[in-house]
């Protein structure tokens, strides 16, 4: 079985999440020497804040 991987890197969009299945892998995100997990724990907009 083979199956796509992608990280929170790449822009994912609503036709990607309803068309394709795909696993999921969130890239941490360090604020405030606090870490965070990707669209997971913290959105974009709470990062450009």
């Amino acid at each position: 079985m083979i199956r796509i991987l992608i990280d929170s890197g790449i822009d994912q969009n609503d036709f990607m999440r309803e068309t394709y299945d795909y696993g999921f892998l969130p890239l941490s995100i360090i604020l405030k020497d606090k870490s965070y997990l990707d669209q997971e724990e913290i959105q974009l907009e709470e990062v450009h804040d």
